[in-house]
């Protein structure tokens, strides 16, 4: 996948063969092994992807899950290029995508302040939502770096397109967040969603409070994988210098990760202007 989104010749043709329609049908693949392969294929090049939608059946002509995964994962990639109707795509595993890419009525424009209160309210971190803010333009004034500390780090995509609009301390402690993201080789963090309380004398535990995100300001990020994309996807607005950086030091550690699929997103924000969801 790396390999494709760089676009080598090779990795590129198995891409495209394996997101064929004949081997969608024919093979079992695990769906993020299908996404992944559209995101690195709209990497290289969004116009290939596009060019091989158009050889898959649309979603309600076919009942193939893994070319409906395919689908799912490549419309928000597609709707520049090619001419499709949200007809064509009202299946069940689809619903959620079709309501946000299609989003009739995003809602007025909103602060940060408020966004902040409604994702707060959610009993478990709900990047759906976020998605949905994040169609809203986003009002004056926008959050300084306290109020960064205090959010959830995907909270930034709403910021995305308004980077030239925070101030300078801002923009610093973002560019400082990304380069905190590469000090060490990257790992995974996994998702808290509840506090635990052990009792050390009876050895039992029990649930203390559900969390539904940890703030920023909380999270080490020093080769932290996990919130690194919407961080660096701002760097992207912030200037190309700070780019070749930090691909530099992303491309230093691509050789020795144990799991390349780490750095897949954050290759695909450093090559080109692949966008998160």
């Amino acid at each position: 996948m790396l390999a494709t989104a760089a676009g080598n010749p090779d990795a590129v043709a198995r891409t495209c063969e394996m997101l064929s329609c004949a081997v969608l049908d024919d093979f079992v693949h695990p769906d993020w092994l299908i996404a992944e392969r559209v995101e690195s294929l709209c990497t290289f090049d969004p116009l290939v992807l596009a060019s091989l939608a158009q050889t898959w059946p649309k979603p309600v002509e076919t009942a193939s899950p893994l070319i409906r995964w395919a689908w799912r994962a490549a419309l928000r990639h597609l709707l520049p290029f090619l001419h499709l109707t949200r007809e064509d795509f009202a299946v069940p595993e689809l619903a959620e995508e079709i309501s946000i890419v299609w989003q009739e009525d995003p809602g007025p424009p909103i602060t940060w302040d408020y966004a902040f209160h409604l994702v707060e309210q959610e009993p478990i971190f709900n990047f759906t939502l976020i998605r949905r803010l994040a169609k809203r333009c986003l009002a004056d004034p926008l959050p300084s770096v306290d109020k960064l500390l205090l959010s959830p780090p995907w909270m930034l995509r709403l910021l995305r397109g308004h980077v030239h609009r925070l101030d300078a301390p801002t923009k610093s402690f973002v560019i400082r967040c990304a380069q905190r993201c590469f000090a060490s080789d990257l790992h995974s963090v996994p998702y808290v969603a509840q506090e635990v309380t052990f009792d050390r004398i009876t050895g039992g535990s029990a649930i203390t409070k559900s969390i539904n995100y940890i703030p920023l300001g909380e999270i080490d990020l020093s080769g932290n994988a996990t919130e690194a994309p919407p961080i660096l996807e701002l760097c992207r607005e912030i200037g190309t210098e700070l780019v070749d950086d930090l691909a530099n030091q992303l491309a230093a550690q691509v050789t020795r990760l144990t799991d390349p699929r780490l750095a897949a997103p954050l290759v695909y924000l450093l090559l080109g202007p692949w966008n998160l969801p």
